[in-house]
């Protein structure tokens, strides 16, 4: 690995975006982070959860699992 290749990011280094962006990923467990940009700059974040929640005996769609 070169000495150009080594660069280490440290928080110091990432901009609110990328702060965001990051911190978007791992807060979702089942779900997706979807980023819009605008002429080259991040201009919004939207983060979808997914929640599953357990089925109930008996119910109609228990039988379909």
């Amino acid at each position: 690995m070169s000495d150009s290749n080594k660069h280490i990011t440290t928080a110091h280094d990432l901009t609110e975006a990328d702060q965001r962006i990051l911190r978007a990923v791992r807060e979702v467990a089942f779900g997706s982070v979807e980023i819009t940009i605008h002429n080259g700059r991040v201009v919004q974040v939207e983060r979808r959860e997914k929640i599953r929640l357990p089925q109930e005996p008996g119910s109609p769609n228990a039988a379909r699992e």
